[in-house]
């Protein structure tokens, strides 16, 4: 049975982050889009253009140890902001995986409390696209 414990491999080799806890509430919270441009014509006549269709997941964590956050921080640092692309696993015992990057080079994490080790616990979301 699916632990729902998400987990992120990039790069090679490859490096793996496996998180604390499953996301809060929906554990991936996704969205579909299709990307299509509509014109009309002189004429009077619509055209669609179809693009690609894309899903977009935002998994929101919280209490995140410091030693995640850490991880995460060299993730976006070094990997994902350069729109690279990883995979990440809604849950860390299967093999079943998406192939996405960040929807935009953006992450903001929030401390939630003192971890009395001289380090803070944290929450953020990621949010994730890739197209089908």
């Amino acid at each position: 049975m699916a632990n729902y414990i998400p987990k992120i491999e990039y790069g090679s080799p490859t490096t793996t982050i496996t998180f604390d806890l499953p996301p809060e509430g929906d554990n991936l919270d996704q969205r579909f889009r299709a990307n299509s441009a509509r014109s009309v014509s002189s004429g009077g006549v619509e055209q669609t253009q179809f693009n690609y269709n894309e899903e977009t997941i935002s998994p929101k964590f919280v209490f995140v140890s410091n030693a995640t956050k850490l991880l995460i921080d060299t993730f976006f640092l070094n990997w994902a902001s350069h729109g690279k692309e990883f995979k990440y696993f809604e849950s860390s015992d299967e093999v079943a995986f998406r192939t996405v990057t960040l929807e935009r080079a953006e992450y903001s994490p929030k401390k939630i409390v003192c971890d009395g080790l001289g380090g803070f616990i944290w929450e953020f979301e990621l949010r994730m696209r890739r197209t089908l």
